[in-house]
C-alpha cells in the first residue's frame, strides 16, 4: 500500500482495512503538503509556518504499551509504555482513546 501510494499509483480503497485506509490518508496528506512546500519554494515564496501553540494537541496517559505512531501532523510520537504521559495531536488522541489505549487528561491553563 505504501509503495503504491508513494509511487503515485491508484490504490483501490474498497479492499483496505480501516487502519490501512487511515495510513493511506496520512501518506496522501504528506504528499500534498510536500508538493505545496516544493511549489512554494520553487516560486521563490517563503513557506508559511504554523506556530506550535495554534495546533490542537491533547495530553494523554497511555494505558498499555504502544508502538510509535505517526501523528496527523506527520511527526513521530512514541513508543509508549503504560503510564507514559504525552502531548499528541488531538485527532490521534481521540482514535487511541476509542481503542482503549489512552485516556485524555484535563489540564486547566
Amino acid at each position: 500500500i505504501m509503495s503504491m501510494a508513494l509511487e503515485a499509483m491508484d490504490v483501490p480503497r474498497s479492499n483496505l482495512t480501516e487502519e490501512e485506509a487511515e495510513l493511506l490518508n496520512y501518506i496522501e496528506a504528506f504528499k500534498e503538503a510536500r508538493d505545496k512546500l516544493a511549489e512554494t519554494i520553487a516560486d521563490g515564496r517563503e513557506p508559511k509556518v504554523t506556530p506550535l501553540k495554534s495546533r490542537k494537541m491533547a495530553l494523554v496517559r497511555f494505558l498499555k504499551e504502544s508502538p510509535a505512531i505517526v501523528g496527523v501532523d506527520l511527526k513521530s510520537y512514541g513508543p509508549f509504555k503504560p503510564e507514559d504521559v504525552a502531548y499528541i495531536p488531538k485527532e490521534n488522541a481521540e482514535v487511541l482513546e476509542k481503542r482503549g489505549v489512552v485516556v485524555k487528561l484535563d489540564v486547566e491553563s
